[in-house]
């Protein structure tokens, strides 16, 4: 839902549309659900609670506070009138927010991938987005070793901390890693273990253009920082002085 959310919020933008923050769904719950490809009434359910965990989620990152990914009204049906679901995208999921709140440092580009297999109560599929989405930002941060190393270091303190950042309870979490890590009847693998505390995205049809865009961005960072410390040694030896020998 979040990737599905950002992508609309930016092509409304981008095709300077009115109000392109506001979404706007026929029959409620169960156009929504069919909007992100799914008609099962299960699925109705598990994306009003969705709707519901965003609207309540809130947290500070790179300091900035963010009280709520969304808000939303659902209108249910009446006679003479169709269910009605109208969300409001929060400045989070809309195009510039890096630019506008964040420093240059924190202007990470990071990859939108597909939502992970949920795992466990509906109530926490939020924060398991949230968490997916922050193991891919550090996995961004960490692209040189990506390309060096074939994946990035996690220990499980960091792992757990990243997890109570976000909202994930820690005794929810090795049942997330063990089901992200493997393939399963409601979807593929989304995270690989490269070796002990070292994780990549893996390469497989829903995440393979992430994991070449993190390795694309670690080669680049490699090569500017060859050109850096070549460009250092150059100044370094046309100012180094001349000694004339006095004999």
């Amino acid at each position: 839902m979040l990737p599905s959310f950002a992508e609309e919020g930016h092509r409304r933008t981008l095709q300077e549309m009115p109000q392109p923050s506001v979404l706007g769904f026929e029959g409620g719950a169960a156009g929504f659900a069919e909007w992100l490809g799914t008609r099962s009434k299960k699925a109705q359910e598990e994306v009003t609670e969705i709707l519901r965990a965003g609207q309540r989620f809130q947290r500070s990152w790179a300091g900035v506070e963010i009280g709520g990914l969304w808000t939303y009204s659902l209108a249910k049906a009446a006679p003479g009138r169709r269910a009605f679901l109208e969300v409001r995208l929060g400045r989070p999921l809309m195009p510039y927010f890096a630019k506008q709140f964040l420093s240059q440092r924190d202007q990470l580009i990071v990859p939108v991938v597909g939502m992970p297999p949920r795992v466990g109560r509906s109530n926490e599929w939020g924060a398991q987005a949230a968490f997916q989405f922050a193991i891919v930002r550090a996995l961004v941060e960490r692209r040189t070793d990506v390309v060096t190393k074939g994946g990035a270091q996690l220990s499980m303190l960091e792992l757990e901390r990243l997890a109570r950042t976000v909202g994930l309870p820690v005794e929810t979490l090795m049942k997330v890693l063990d089901r992200w890590t493997h393939d399963g009847d409601d979807g593929l693998a989304c995270l690989e273990i490269v070796e002990r505390d070292r994780y990549h995205l893996p390469n497989n049809s829903s995440y393979s253009d992430a994991r070449s865009f993190i390795e694309g961005g670690g080669r680049r960072s490699l090569e500017k920082r060859k050109a850096a410390k070549m460009s250092v040694a150059r100044r370094a030896r046309v100012s180094r002085p001349k000694v004339r020998s006095l004999l």
